[in-house]
């Protein structure tokens, strides 16, 4: 089925953080075009905070942005109680930018932002920090050793194209203490350039 249409709904106003839950319930989003080359923080969500995103499929399209730049959501901010977790979506688009590039996430700054059982088929291209799942996850090292960043049951198989701290699954880790990032299950199958 295809995605009923998000223009004019309130999860596409832009500069601002979307904290509700929300489901796509699978449908497909075919032929997304976001072409926003001097914004951060572009993606079908701008950023996420202390919610849920889950199941969308984003089936083809182009995604372009600045910094932070990803297919489901540019960023993932610190919120309170918790951070922002994206679960069982899937991007084909192409998605670029500069800096913190991902298929799925552009950057996560929060502590305990989980990506569970999400695939990336689009090619990601940039020039610093890209990965097919996520371009960047920073953890602040002043949380608790039991609180995770995770991505769990990822998959990347799109190309991924940078200059400098490219990954198939994550380009950067911004943790000072690896113990706190948690990669379970991953599989790369894209080239990496």
């Amino acid at each position: 089925e295809i995605m009923p249409s998000l223009v004019g709904s309130e999860m596409c106003i832009r500069d601002s953080v979307w904290s509700p839950n929300y489901d796509g319930n699978g449908y497909r989003l075919y032929n997304l075009r976001i072409d926003l080359p001097e914004k951060d923080n572009v993606g079908l969500f701008e950023g996420i905070v202390s919610n849920k995103i889950s199941n969308i499929y984003i089936a083809s399209g182009n995604i372009s942005g600045h910094d932070r730049v990803g297919g489901i959501a540019g960023c993932a901010s610190k919120g309170s109680p918790h951070y922002g977790s994206i679960i069982g979506c899937h991007n084909n688009a192409t998605i670029k930018g500069r800096s913190y590039v991902g298929g799925i996430i552009g950057q996560t700054e929060a502590v305990d932002a989980k990506i569970i059982a999400c695939a990336n088929n689009g090619a990601v291209i940039g020039q610093r920090c890209c990965g097919g799942i996520a371009g960047s996850i920073e953890v602040n090292t002043s949380c608790q050793p039991t609180i995770k960043c995770g991505i769990t049951a990822c998959y990347n198989t799109g190309n991924i194209t940078g200059e400098d701290i490219v990954g198939g699954i994550v380009g950067h880790t911004g943790a000072l203490l690896l113990s706190l990032i948690h990669i379970s299950e991953p599989t790369r199958l894209g080239m990496i350039s």
